[in-house]
């Protein structure tokens, strides 16, 4: 939390030290350096520069104007607000990697190049994109997209994400995983990435997975009715994925195994709010409620980890869902300061944790 207040409270200070028009040269340099190495405060950089932004859009509404004319008659202050705009402005392009040295820009100028977004815990944004591709991003979640004439670049750096991408046969839609990229044309498919595993859920169309550098062939080998229900490959180049098959990638020993699902949108549910678990062990359930959770649960009794869950849970009232637990099955939900405990109902409670 403390690390949170720190990054808003950094961001806060440099936003109003650049619309005091007294912004430094080695001030603006600070922020363009803490931008890159912390998504975090580019994100609270952003929304607060970003709602100002929002804030001179309505400045020329007539009663907004009749209301605030008064205020900026000093015509000193009009003047620092401005050079503050513009600063602002200059500074945006250049965390968002649009602005660098505009005369040594190649061919290929990208027309939304370096842009990140972060969602934090238990946080969903839904972005669209210069061609109208729709990204929508779960918890945990970092994401970098680059726009050109030729090519759609995305990186997925961590987390989850539903892709709707619009068609463009003249600019592949590529998605980087760190050692495999996604790319297709056109289609509907979610990614959750973590350092262990890949979970590509294919929902429209199809899309091609390979290692970074591969060729893509039409010839590779295709996920779909034709395989059966369920392939397993090891250290594959190339694999298409068709709609209603899932791929699940183990990142160590490379290899992977695809199934066809009989429940696809389920891997799109966290979209409308909701988690829903068919048979899940307890532990397996607790382990993504921690991907939402600000405070974080754990179990501390090896009896209950196997439980069998059947449970739909809203992501923003876990706490409603762990007091339904509590009355389902055997176990007790201990709430601390920082943290929640489970553990089986014949184990005292004690209060000295």
């Amino acid at each position: 939390m403390a690390k949170n207040l720190s990054s808003k409270y950094r961001a806060a200070r440099q936003v109003a030290r650049l619309y005091s028009g007294q912004l430094t040269s080695d001030e603006a340099v600070k922020i363009a350096a803490w931008t890159q190495d912390e998504a975090e405060y580019q994100q609270d950089f952003l929304d607060i520069t970003h709602g100002l932004a929002d804030m001179e859009r309505l400045a020329d509404d007539p009663d907004i104007v009749e209301i605030t004319e008064a205020a900026f008659a000093d015509s000193r202050m009009s003047k620092r607000f401005g050079q503050g705009w513009a600063i602002a402005a200059l500074l945006v392009l250049v965390i968002s990697g649009i602005f660098s040295w505009v005369q040594w820009w190649p061919t290929d100028v990208a027309v939304s190049a370096g842009l990140r977004y972060v969602t934090r815990v238990g946080e969903q944004k839904t972005v669209e994109l210069d061609d109208g591709s729709v990204v929508t991003l779960n918890t945990g979640t970092e994401l970098q997209v680059t726009m050109s004439e030729s090519k759609r670049q995305l990186h997925l750096k961590r987390g989850e994400a539903y892709f709707a991408v619009s068609k463009d046969a003249l600019r592949p839609f590529t998605i980087d995983l760190d050692g495999r990229s996604v790319t297709v044309l056109g289609t509907e498919f979610n990614i959750r990435k973590t350092p262990e595993k890949l979970t590509i859920a294919v929902l429209d169309g199809e899309i091609s997975l390979h290692k970074n550098g591969a060729d893509i062939v039409p010839t590779a080998l295709s996920l779909s009715v034709a395989t059966g229900n369920a392939a397993k490959v090891k250290s594959p180049q190339q694999v298409r994925i068709n709609a209603g098959w899932v791929a699940e990638v183990d990142v160590e020993n490379d290899s992977l195994v695809g199934y066809a699902s009989d429940d696809i949108d389920k891997y799109q549910g966290w979209r409308s709010g909701q988690l829903r678990f068919d048979e899940e062990p307890l532990s397996v359930v607790v382990r993504e409620l921690n991907r939402y959770s600000g405070k974080k649960i754990l179990i501390e009794d090896a009896a209950i980890m196997d439980l069998k869950i059947y449970a739909a849970v809203r992501i923003d009232r876990i706490d409603l869902a762990l007091a339904s637990l509590e009355k389902t099955l055997p176990i007790k939900v201990i709430q601390y300061f920082d943290r929640t405990i489970l553990v089986g109902k014949s184990v005292k409670d004690n209060s000295n944790r």
